[in-house]
């Protein structure tokens, strides 16, 4: 879709996380309503398939993700694995520089990624697992509604109140 269309375009984005928060929002309803256990299922048993369909929700959401940041040139901040984050932070030649934007926004996405498990792993012990998808669906939500009131680039507050 990003090479089909204007991969910087607002309205691409807006495709992009809206497509990424609908596969959460039925993710959570197929928990939500028992279609699927969120249950692990036994390992001996036969596989059940609809158990594959969130699976393969949720993968298809956070291949989204990635590629968003990539779009947006933010490469250092792999966005779904936590191992890679803090690898690309402690091999950065620059690490103990004073002035270093990259290391910064990595630190920044660790501590999100840590408090964001944190958090959906305090949720899913206590209410279920359902609250935890239902949490990413939210700010999955909050991120696209965020591309639809951003400012075009090089537009100033004047132009658009016009």
């Amino acid at each position: 879709m990003h090479r089909t269309l204007n991969p910087r375009r607002r309205s691409t984005m807006i495709i992009s996380f809206g497509t990424q928060t609908l596969a959460l929002l039925a993710t959570a309803v197929l928990i939500q309503l028992d279609v699927i256990s969120p249950k692990p299922e036994d390992p001996r048993a036969p596989i059940e398939w609809m158990q594959v369909l969130p699976i393969s929700l949720l993968s298809f959401q956070a291949g989204g993700q990635i590629c968003a940041s990539r779009i947006l040139a933010l490469d250092e901040i792999p966005t779904v694995v936590v191992t890679t984050l803090l690898c690309d932070l402690l091999v950065d030649p620059k690490l103990t520089a004073k002035f270093n934007p990259k290391r910064n926004r990595r630190i920044g996405a660790f501590l999100a990624l840590f408090f964001g498990a944190m958090t959906a792993g305090g949720l899913s012990k206590s209410t279920g697992m359902a609250s935890s998808i239902w949490l990413a669906m939210g700010v999955k939500l909050a991120i696209t509604l965020g591309w639809v009131v951003w400012r075009r680039e090089g537009t100033r507050k004047s132009d658009v109140e016009m």
